[in-house]
């Protein structure tokens, strides 16, 4: 896959917190000083559970983009012990999901590359790079249908991403249809050419030669 696709795909809207108000106005229709008391004590309270909030958000932020960099360097054992801690922090975040699926797969580890990709999908059921991913770890577990199921739905939320046509062709092939891995490659070759992946572009050629000239 692209990896800066990928990259791109896991730091959108992470880096950037939500700034939390760390004072709040105190209400001022208060008719008493009893209220008015108990009003500033809500609002301290209100201020240590924003800037507590605030710095778990920064917390699970930087772990994020610490785990990301070990994804790059491709020490993918530590990044899966690092997206851990992230997903720790942050339960409910579909990114962290993403980025272990994608260190599992790397490192042959296809079953839990799996679990992590439903994951991700459950929390956000359109991101094509899980579909694609999930894809991938399902055809390297022998299951070409179900990773066609998955390459196809990638293609439908996005009709000009290349990868995913090209895997759903190499899939095709797994099963023997011919015809319909020869038109995944040729429609990922057009896509390439278009987004000008020179080298993609030629990788897709090579298996369009490959099934045309053994086709004759």
């Amino acid at each position: 896959m692209n990896d800066k696709k990928i990259f791109i795909g896991l730091l959108v809207a992470t880096t950037v917190m939500v700034t939390l108000p760390l004072a709040l106005q105190a209400q001022t229709s208060v008719s008493s000083s009893n209220s008015i008391s108990k009003q500033g004590e809500s609002d301290n309270a209100r201020q240590t559970n924003d800037r507590g909030t605030l710095i778990a958000q920064q917390d699970a932020t930087n772990a994020f983009n610490a785990a990301v960099a070990k994804l790059q360097q491709q020490n993918y054992a530590e990044a899966v012990e690092a997206f851990s801690e992230v997903i720790r922090l942050e339960p409910n975040n579909w990114r962290p999901y993403l980025g272990r699926a994608i260190a599992y797969r790397r490192q042959g580890d296809h079953q839990n590359a799996v679990k992590d990709y439903d994951e991700t999908l459950r929390l956000n059921p359109e991101n094509i790079t899980a579909y694609s991913g999930r894809g991938i770890a399902k055809r390297r577990l022998g299951d070409n249908q179900g990773a066609i199921a998955d390459y196809t739905a990638a293609i439908r939320r996005d009709e000009n991403y290349g990868q995913a046509y090209y895997n759903r062709g190499l899939s095709k092939l797994d099963l023997n249809d011919r015809q319909g891995a020869l038109e995944d490659f040729r429609r990922a070759a057009a896509i390439y050419r278009e987004q000008e992946l020179v080298e993609f572009e030629r990788d897709a050629q090579a298996r369009i030669d490959e099934l045309e000239k053994t086709g004759e």
